[in-house]
């Protein structure tokens, strides 16, 4: 009879030790998945970030090529219709540019929108004696008309700066989790 008791519980012992051994795998695989499924949220938000951050960087970009627009008008050739229409393509095209990453700061990173919208208009403000008088100066004849020097654009460092802070302190690693 005791013989027999123990081959009763034996197979129970071997089922106990069989579940804690699944148990046991089952919790390590759990482990993984979520240690996986963390890094793959992690290298996503990541990824994200390195998009707004070259979205930030060429947004500056663009509002700083508006400075540029006085060299490119004065440095002109000549002031045919098609001269004129480049050039007036050129500013559209960046006035274009410069709304929509103005609206995309508003929906995607409002925390810089704002600096971002101030340094836009300190831009425009610097460039827009310049431009009037670019426009009103005649077209260079000879190479050595190119060297125009500077055309008293004043700094925009200061509201170039206060973008970058923002834009940098919304976009720092540590603040993957928000949004």
């Amino acid at each position: 009879m005791l013989l027999h008791v123990v081959q009763i519980i034996h197979p129970i012992s071997s089922l106990a030790a069989v579940r804690r051994d699944v148990l046991t795998q089952l919790v390590a695989l759990g482990a993984v998945a979520g240690a996986a499924a963390i890094a793959y949220f992690f290298a996503i938000r990541q990824r994200r970030m390195d998009e707004k951050k070259a979205t930030c960087a060429r947004a500056v970009t663009d509002a700083l090529a508006w400075l540029e627009l006085p060299y490119r008008i004065r440095r002109r050739m000549n002031s045919d219709p098609e001269t004129l229409h480049n050039l007036a393509d050129q500013m559209h095209q960046l006035q274009e540019r410069l709304l929509f990453d103005q609206n995309w700061m508003l929906v995607e990173l409002l925390q810089a929108e704002r600096s971002y919208s101030i340094l836009v208009a300190a831009v425009k403000q610097a460039a827009e004696q310049p431009l009037r008088d670019a426009w009103l100066a005649p077209p260079v004849e000879n190479p050595s008309g190119m060297n125009i020097g500077s055309l008293g654009i004043p700094s925009v460092e200061s509201e170039l700066r206060s973008f970058a802070s923002d834009a940098r302190r919304r976009l720092s690693w540590w603040k993957l989790w928000q949004e």
